[in-house]
């Protein structure tokens, strides 16, 4: 009988083949080999599947299974945790990349922590190829939950180990979201009494591709679904955090208020699809009860974004308020 590797990969894929070789080619490079690699793909419609089926051909810890109609990343990811042999879970995108030490340098400091459930370590962005942006995602906050609420996301999905009894026992990601699958995530496995994580700030193990295909296509329906999940999140918590929390939220309803407006000022939507997504979003129950201070402030933050020249920290401020 075979023992159990250490990491699980869940990995959904859709659409990917031009950039899920060079995940796998990143996944191969690894120090340590003690992994495996679950691949759900979501009926791609290109030939991703084929070029899944390429590595596992050849690598035994790759397993495979496709969906025979389009259900979601949410579904894949659950799935892929009900495969799982490993007692630790990463999530992985089919576009992100790994620097060859990841793993190696995940398993040590999770061995020095096993009290954890949840290990975060530092990501870099890229967007042609590793090392193009030197932007990094440290996940160096006191407050996580606080963060998450507001919309300063202080990591990203592919960040975190996860404890397979812990992810296991929070259900998995919730597929009632199409859009802030990780953010919602996260914000529950805070909220949990039991949750114990440890944040790692220093060189990143792991980067995060900027991908312009992801919005351009159709950016009206991508940014409904995200004015709709930004509805749903907040409703889902505003009962659910601590009472001193619960004005943080505006700030991920302002945030997704400022992506409207920049795609507004860009000429990247017009008057009228601005102002049925603008509907969209400040009907929620939670905004309705904002109160006029934060009304206003959220027409301010329209005004400045729509007709006044941009200056650095205004957006900032607005937002400083409105979660006061």
């Amino acid at each position: 009988m075979s023992l159990a590797p250490f990491f699980s990969f869940l990995i959904p894929s859709y659409n990917k083949e031009k950039y899920i070789g060079e995940t796998f080619i990143s996944l191969s490079e690894q120090t340590m080999s003690d992994f495996e690699v679950i691949v759900v793909d979501d009926s791609s419609k290109d030939n991703t599947v084929k070029i899944i089926n390429k590595f596992a051909n050849k690598d035994s810890r790759i397993k495979v299974f496709v969906n025979e109609v389009n259900k979601g990343a949410n579904y894949c990811r659950n799935f892929g945790i009900k495969q799982a042999k490993a007692s630790y879970i990463i999530f992985l995108d089919a576009d992100d990349m790994l620097d060859p030490f990841c793993l190696e340098g995940r398993q040590k400091k999770i061995v020095e922590q096993l009290d954890k459930n949840i290990w975060v370590f530092t990501m870099a962005v890229f967007r042609n190829k590793r090392g193009d942006d030197n932007y990094l995602w440290l996940p160096s906050t006191p407050d996580p939950l606080k963060d998450f609420l507001s919309h300063k996301l202080p990591w990203q999905t592919m960040q975190p180990v996860w404890s397979k009894p812990f992810i296991e026992n929070l259900d998995g990601f919730d597929l009632a979201f199409n859009r802030l699958q990780d953010v919602e995530l996260h914000t529950r496995a805070l909220l949990t009494s039991d949750v114990n994580y440890a944040l790692f700030n220093g060189t990143p193990d792991c980067y995060y591709r900027i991908d312009g295909d992801r919005k351009s296509d159709k950016l009206p329906i991508f940014l409904e679904k995200w004015m709709i999940a930004t509805n749903a999140y907040c409703n889902k918590f505003e009962n659910l955090v601590p009472k001193r929390y619960k004005s943080y939220l505006y700030g991920t309803v302002l945030q997704s208020y400022l992506q409207l407006l920049h795609h507004y000022r860009q000429n990247e939507i017009n008057v009228a699809v601005f102002d049925d997504l603008k509907k969209l979003l400040m009907k929620s129950p939670f905004v309705n009860n904002a109160g006029n201070f934060r009304k206003a402030l959220f027409a301010c933050a329209e005004f400045y974004n729509k007709h006044l020249p941009q200056i650095s920290g205004v957006n900032w401020l607005i937002k400083k308020l409105i979660i006061t």
